[in-house]
């Protein structure tokens, strides 16, 4: 009986230590729904959203599932104000960075200093690509006025992705309950035990009962699988892009280089064969291309790292800070290109 006892007790207090604590390691899970204008799913607004991975913050779920954004300004009928729609996967949201350092924060706060009127939309999600970008596009201008889009593209797979067509969402409603109704440390331990490091795939146990079965070696190069497509027609990309839209488009390219792999620094891109056609494309249809690869290099040569946070890998993963910053320069200098500030 004492030894029951001391189990039950210890159990009851360590789930207490984690609950109490959990806020400072453990991401938040909250539930998602269709939202009514971009008809995609989002986290459920007026929620904060806890990340905890390569950067610790907590992000405000605005309207419309904007990452970071309190509220929309009601725009006035002076022509001196302007909106511009910000499209990403993870690195255009920003979770693992405060709201104030959040690619449309910094976009918004440059534009002031620069006496320009300008409101930023986040409508970046993670794992998005252009596909999903663009089914948005036409209900988004008609509701929120936009008058320019801009996008982050960090994988050319995720652009090339505009000619393959959206398959409409539907959220998972025992997932959506079990958000509603468990606390975040639950689901978390849960996901840990029973689905491997990509938080998908099964986890498999280290034991079993019988003999190990080994699959053949299949490595054979005839059995590789690319995921980039081998040579992606840009040009489709750039007529599925003006399909959607008629406004000004904004593509900023910010790869992951510099990096450090193995302790060395990586600079080179290795899509750059890649980025001739597709700057010759996308140009004829009038899309702006920004690259700043230079810029990014060169913050990280000052030793001012745009990827990467201070308790992981510098100059490895998602944009920080810094790299935020970058990218906010870019998207307020070419604006003021367009003329969208006079």
């Amino acid at each position: 009986m004492r030894l029951m006892a001391r189990w039950m007790i210890g159990a009851l207090v360590a789930t207490i230590l984690v609950a109490v604590t959990s806020p400072l390691f453990v991401r938040s899970y909250l539930p998602r729904q269709i939202d009514s204008v971009r008809d995609v799913t989002i986290l459920s607004p007026n929620h904060d959203y806890r990340w905890r991975s390569e950067g610790y913050a907590d992000t405000w779920i605005g309207p419309h599932g904007m990452p970071g954004k309190q509220s929309i300004a009601i725009l006035p009928h002076a022509p001196s104000r302007h909106r511009v729609a910000l499209w990403g996967d993870s690195q255009a949201e920003g979770v693992g960075v405060a709201d104030h350092l959040k690619i449309f924060a910094q976009c918004e706060e440059l534009a002031g200093q620069a006496s320009m009127r300008l409101d930023v939309l986040p409508f970046a999600r993670s794992g998005d690509d252009a596909s999903r970008w663009l089914w948005q596009w036409p209900s988004v201008e008609a509701e929120f006025k936009i008058d320019a889009h801009a996008i982050l593209i960090v994988d050319l797979d995720d652009l090339a992705a505009a000619t393959t067509p959206f398959e409409p969402e539907h959220p998972d409603e025992t997932q959506q309950t079990l958000a509603r109704v468990l606390p975040s440390m639950a689901i978390h331990a849960a996901r840990n035990l029973l689905t491997g490091d990509d938080a998908i795939t099964p986890r498999q146990l280290r034991f079993g009962i019988g003999p190990t079965i080994v699959e053949p070696s299949k490595k054979s190069i005839d059995t590789v699988e690319t995921h980039r497509q081998s040579d992606p027609s840009w040009t489709r990309v750039g007529e599925a892009i003006r399909r959607r839209s008629r406004l000004p488009v904004i593509v900023i390219y910010a790869p992951p280089v510099p990096s450090i792999m193995n302790g060395r620094i990586i600079e080179q891109d290795a899509d750059t064969p890649d980025l001739a056609p597709l700057v010759d494309a996308l140009n004829s249809f009038d899309i702006q291309w920004v690259d700043v690869r230079r810029e990014l290099a060169e913050s990280a040569r000052r030793n001012h790292w745009p990827r990467g946070f201070h308790h992981g890998q510098i100059g490895v993963g998602h944009l920080n800070g810094q790299g935020n910053r970058i990218v906010a320069e870019a998207i307020v200098k070419s604006v003021r290109k367009l003329g969208l500030h006079d």
